[in-house]
């Protein structure tokens, strides 16, 4: 993602390949070499923290932070108490520490995804790697012992299939397969937030587990979110579908997954992509609206309804809300929003630093903010966020499916790729080509 948001701190990509971090610090997971919380944005210079090499990808945790940078090294700090940072020992880091594509084998990272204390990393061979807790099975092992390496997990895990996107939630983690759009889930399941439909089913999966295409009227996933205790996907016909604790989208919990709307609810192409905070949930539409969705009784919602009262369907953000621009990516933090516009701007609201899990609005005002404000512009020295003005077609595709460009077209239908880059609308607009921007935020711009 160009931007992440975690428990009271945010991190977000410049348009030249650094980053720019606020919020908590307790654990150093804004990476400054401190331990001083900071309201206002400070900025981790590419050419002094990261090697000069450009930031493409951030990704925040409970406490603990991680990037991947172009050459597909990933780069972990903060919180390290259960080894999620995958560095072999459990100290905590208050700078980025790199992780070079030696340790997967020579193969490049693509993704890194922060769960509550543990972390994957997806690599350009389609391949998943994770550390830290394990208590859940959420590492995927088929048992429930921690490690403080990143360890590849068995490709017949996921029955040979090639991986080409992760997420992690507070103890569940999802893969999609690059081969045919199946989810697999596995980890924590004490509120069904694996779909795999049987209140029955354990508690704790410790493997990974197919979730049936039937879930999804047959169509193929194509974005996945794990929240804290719910999943959602967007399927390949623009439909929002979740399962799991009802407070981030709905009245009930749902052990399978339910379909939340596609362009019925949510307007002319349906959703693009999903975040989920602690009980609340970012919706992004293809048109570029924003929705929300979830718990009221914090100011996480970006609306002007009371606090203490829920939206338990999804209500649309005004438009004037954010300059009457669209909206390109969305993090929901634990009691925090972020969201960055077309134009590179970024927006944040929820609980501020006066609160106990509050912070990561990006203010030097400590209080707390119901509706979107903007970050200002001059905190980043003028640039935009998000990385995507260079972005091609043909880049667009294969990060979107989580792959090397050099390796776009093997072993992916031809018909698959066509489908879901025309469900993405590449366009021009005020002279950026915001297709990978308008799933993700970030293009894959990866050279040898």
């Amino acid at each position: 993602m160009a931007v992440s948001a975690g428990r009271g701190f945010s991190l977000a990509v410049t348009e030249n390949g650094s980053i720019v971090a606020f919020g908590r610090n307790s654990n150093g997971q804004l990476g400054n070499g401190l331990l001083i919380n900071q309201d206002a944005p400070i900025l981790l210079d590419k050419n002094l923290v990261f090697a000069g090499q450009d930031v493409v990808m951030v990704s925040a945790g409970n406490a603990h932070s991680a990037c991947v940078t172009m050459d597909g090294s990933v780069w972990t700090w903060g919180a390290n108490s259960e080894g999620q940072l995958g560095l072999d020992h459990n100290l905590d880091q208050t700078t980025p520490v790199r992780i070079t594509r030696n340790q997967f084998g020579d193969s490049r990272a693509l993704m890194v995804a922060c769960g509550h204390f543990y972390t994957m990393v997806l690599t350009s061979e389609g391949h998943v790697w994770t550390c830290g807790n394990n208590e859940f099975g959420q590492l995927g092992f088929h048992d429930n012992v921690p490690r403080m390496r990143l360890t590849q997990i068995l490709p017949a895990s996921f029955d040979g299939m090639l991986i080409g996107m992760i997420a992690a939630g507070i103890g569940h983690c999802l893969a999609l397969s690059k081969d045919d759009g199946t989810l697999w889930a596995w980890g924590l399941n004490s509120s069904g937030e694996l779909g795999l439909g049987d209140e029955t089913e354990a508690v704790v999966v410790s493997i990974p587990h197919p979730v049936s295409r039937n879930a999804f009227a047959g169509s193929a996933v194509t974005f996945i979110e794990a929240g804290w205790r719910c999943s959602m996907v967007v399927t390949a016909d623009n439909a929002l579908y979740a399962c799991g604790a009802h407070a981030n989208w709905g009245p009930d919990d749902n052990w399978a997954m339910q379909r939340v709307g596609g362009a019925d609810v949510f307007g002319e192409a349906g959703v693009r992509m999903v975040s989920c905070g602690l009980r609340h949930t970012l919706i992004v539409g293809h048109n570029g609206t924003l929705w929300t969705i979830g718990n009221g009784l914090f100011p996480v919602l970006g609306t002007n309804n009371q606090i203490g009262v829920d939206n338990i369907r999804p209500v649309d953000i005004p438009r004037d809300y954010l300059d009457d621009d669209d909206v390109i990516v969305a993090a929901a933090g634990k009691m925090h929003s972020i969201v960055v516009t077309g134009h590179g701007k970024l927006y944040s609201w929820g609980c501020g630093s006066d609160h106990s899990q509050g912070g990561g609005l990006g203010y030097t005002s400590v209080q707390g903010q119901s509706l979107p404000r903007p970050v200002l512009d001059n905190t980043f020295g003028g640039e935009h966020i998000g990385r995507w003005h260079n972005a091609t077609e043909e880049n667009t595709i294969a990060f979107l499916l989580g792959y090397n460009t050099d390796h776009a077209m093997s072993g992916v239908g031809e018909e698959i790729l066509q489908y879901i880059f025309s469900q993405m609308r590449l366009r021009s607009r005020d002279g950026t080509s915001p297709g990978f921007q308008n799933l993700i935020g970030v293009p894959a711009l990866w050279r040898d």
